[in-house]
């Protein structure tokens, strides 16, 4: 496997991945009118090999997450919920009312953030958006339930930049992409604050045809008071299980909750084709 490096910090690691789950439908969170989007649009072309990372954290920790005017949902109400997360609170009720969270990034051979292109095609430079988000609605009406994204990702400082640009607030991070230097397998880094997240492993079984698109609504806060709902859409060709081991370091908030959950579920894995966000101001 080819070895990328982006963002900062030398010694960093990092993790590709990808938002899973399911169609949802915004209902009343939606600002997009008939003129289209109100905000600026991305698109990812190429998506390299990405996934999530999907598990659960406590009420406590999702309340200390979540902004003011949102509640966490339940994973035994979340229309999301990863498959395999469902599978075991059906096993074990006692999770039913723990909180589902994500951990997701994107690896694209060009990201083109509202019409400005960051990367090439072909040349092996890889750019990378993603998010940390858990599930909740808002208060006010209770009935939709969303990705609330407490940290908005990237590994390249020009996309951080051009995003701000429409009010937009992204992290950067560092991300390596590369080979395990002990076990020859592939190794996926990611370093959000003080947290580390390392997959060392392998794809497993064949790849298959991706079944069909997935789609997403996430909210985020912007700069300046402003706040967002982005619609992801993706259309990757190919997926494929994902083997291996997750360690997890650090002791800031994302590292406590991937720590305590009681499942931390893996890929699958997929790339091939792209995607979009639509960005829609609230």
């Amino acid at each position: 496997m080819m070895r990328w490096r982006v963002g900062v910090g030398a010694a960093a690691l990092g993790l590709i991945g990808v938002v899973s789950g399911v169609a949802f439908n915004p209902g009343n969170l939606s600002a997009q009118g008939a003129d289209g989007p109100s905000g600026p649009e991305w698109r990812l072309e190429g998506l390299e090999l990405s996934f999530c990372v999907d598990f659960l954290i406590e009420l406590a920790s999702a309340d200390k997450r979540l902004p003011k005017g949102f509640q966490p949902v339940a994973a035994a109400r979340f229309a999301q919920l990863h498959p395999a997360l469902r599978s075991m609170i059906d096993a074990e009720p006692v999770y039913r009312d723990w909180i589902p969270s994500a951990l997701c990034t994107y690896g694209a051979a060009v990201v083109e953030v509202d019409g400005r292109r960051y990367g090439q095609s072909g040349s092996g430079s890889r750019q990378m958006v993603g998010m940390w988000a858990i599930a909740g609605t808002p208060e006010e009406n209770g009935t939709d339930s969303l990705w609330v994204v407490s940290e908005f990702l990237t590994g390249n400082d020009r996309i951080k930049r051009a995003a701000e640009g429409s009010l937009l607030r992204l992290r950067e991070i560092d991300e390596v992409v590369g080979e395990d230097s002990e076990s020859g397998e592939d190794m996926h880094g990611l370093k959000i604050g003080k947290t580390r997240v390392t997959w060392i492993g392998h794809l497993g079984g064949d790849s298959t045809r991706a079944a069909e698109p997935g789609h997403e609504v996430w909210w985020l806060k912007g700069n300046r008071g402003t706040t967002w709902l982005a619609r992801l859409s993706r259309e990757p060709v190919w997926r494929q299980p994902m083997v291996g081991g997750l360690r997890i370091e650090g002791k800031d908030d994302l590292a406590k909750a991937l720590k305590s959950s009681p499942i931390r579920m893996l890929g699958p894995a997929f790339w091939g084709g792209g995607a979009t966000l639509v960005f829609e101001r609230q």
